[in-house]
C-alpha cells in the first residue's frame, strides 16, 4: 500500500497563475452589444456583453458558441461614440450558462476609439 501525502478530502493543488501574454492593456467593462457574423444582416445577430477591451482585442459573451476564425461585427448598445468593431474569434469557452469569446480586433483601435467604448 502506498502512503498518502495528503488527506483524501484535501482540495487539489491550485493551478499555477496564468502568464499574461497580451501586449496591450485590457480594460474591464460591462457593455451590452449586438454581434453578428460579418456577412449577416443585423436581424441575424445576437445580444452579447463586452467584458473587456484593449486596442488589439475584445472579450465578449454570447448565448451560443461561435467557431474560432469567424469574423464578427460588434456594435455597442446605446453608446453613440463607440464605433463598430470587426473582430476574429480566437478562443471560446462555456462558463456557467454563457459562452465567452476571446477575439482579436481586425484593425487595432486608436485611443479615441477606445475612449468611445469606455466612455
Amino acid at each position: 500500500m502506498t502512503p498518502q501525502t495528503s488527506p483524501p478530502d484535501a482540495a487539489p493543488a491550485a493551478a499555477p497563475p496564468s502568464i499574461e501574454r497580451r501586449a496591450a492593456r485590457r480594460y474591464r467593462l460591462l457593455q451590452k452589444c449586438l454581434v453578428r457574423p460579418e456577412n449577416a444582416t443585423a436581424a441575424d445577430g445576437w445580444h452579447g456583453i463586452v467584458y473587456n477591451l484593449s486596442v488589439t482585442g475584445i472579450g465578449l459573451t454570447l448565448p451560443l458558441p461561435v467557431r474560432p476564425g469567424t469574423e464578427l461585427l460588434v456594435e455597442a448598445w446605446n453608446l453613440d461614440r463607440a464605433r463598430l468593431l470587426r473582430a476574429r474569434v480566437v478562443r471560446v469557452a462555456l462558463i456557467g450558462f454563457t459562452w465567452f469569446h476571446g477575439c482579436e480586433l481586425v484593425e487595432p483601435l486608436g485611443e479615441d476609439d477606445l475612449r468611445g467604448w469606455l466612455r
